[in-house]
């Protein structure tokens, strides 16, 4: 216990070798970027330290300091934003932490900092990121999942603060904005702030109502997608969750597994299963493909 207390205390740089391990072996160490970690190559001391008997150790959250180092180090083409996306996000957490059911319960981290990185750096390869669109990524990634307009309204305020931009501006697109669709003969189609490959002769989105409403959904998922994200889309049956997919998917020329869950639903939708295989049935198709490859 007295070992694992003295682990967790450790501070970046700090080194912490186990009672009764020899000099020569290497210590317990932080490392800048992490949190603990044990830094060893002989796998005969990595033994050592387990011998003690510590199995977990208690790791505090990230500092904003490492996530800021992280952060330059990691993305140099957006550097000079880094500042900005650290700001909104400590004043989006201010802000919902009184309101756990909002967020979930749980704080931001690297994951949420580096995913807007990730997406700003992606723009501004393409020439398009400014502090509009930087503000909305933020938007998306720290705040889209808040339902509630009063705090949404809050949220864009803070964040159109860290971006030096009029908080009017960004609310005026986000409630009333309507992103642009365009398709050319590249066989690309942009979508507000994303841009996807499509396929030759596709069209736009030409069953879907495009009213600003659907092009704000439609713009989220696309930069999700183009990011390749994982997307989580909440909300009512029938409000079009699935046809929006149906239909950007494919305008964008991919395959879509749609798979309808309920409390009924068995594991096995999902994991797969065995089902016995009829040996004769196998051996006539195969002999089908046989003679037409053949034959």
């Amino acid at each position: 216990l007295v070992a694992v207390q003295r682990i967790s205390q450790l501070k970046v740089g700090f080194n912490y070798c186990p009672p009764g391990a020899s000099a020569s072996a290497n210590p317990l160490r932080t490392r800048r970027g992490f949190n603990v970690f044990l830094c060893t190559r002989d796998r005969s001391n990595l033994m050592i330290f387990f011998n003690f008997g510590w199995k977990f150790i208690d790791v505090g959250p990230m500092s904003t300091s490492d996530l800021r180092m992280l952060s330059l180090n990691r993305f140099h083409l957006v550097s000079d934003c880094v500042e900005r996306v650290l700001c909104a996000l400590t004043h989006c957490e201010k802000i919902l932490a009184p309101f756990p059911y909002e967020s979930d319960s749980r704080k931001f981290g690297i994951s949420e900092v580096f995913k807007v990185l990730n997406r700003l750096s992606t723009l501004s390869r393409r020439g398009t990121l400014t502090a509009i669109t930087g503000a909305q990524e933020c938007l998306d990634i720290f705040c889209g999942f808040v339902v509630t307009p009063e705090l949404k309204n809050e949220l864009t305020h803070v964040v159109s603060s860290a971006w030096s931009i009029a908080a009017d501006d960004l609310l005026y697109i986000q409630k009333s904005g309507k992103p642009k669709l365009e398709t050319d003969a590249k066989g690309e189609m942009r979508l507000g702030r994303a841009t996807l490959s499509t396929p030759p002769g596709q069209v736009g989105l030409p069953q879907l109502a495009l009213n600003k409403h659907t092009l704000r959904y439609l713009e989220i998922i696309a930069r999700a997608l183009e990011e390749n994200e994982p997307l989580l889309l909440c909300g009512e049956t029938g409000v079009g969750k699935t046809t929006i997919v149906q239909n950007l998917s494919s305008a964008v020329g991919s395959r879509l597994s749609v798979v309808n869950l309920s409390r009924e639903s068995d594991p096995s939708i999902l994991l797969g299963t065995f089902h016995p295989v009829d040996i004769q049935r196998e051996l006539v198709a195969l002999g089908r493909e046989f003679e037409n490859a053949f034959g």
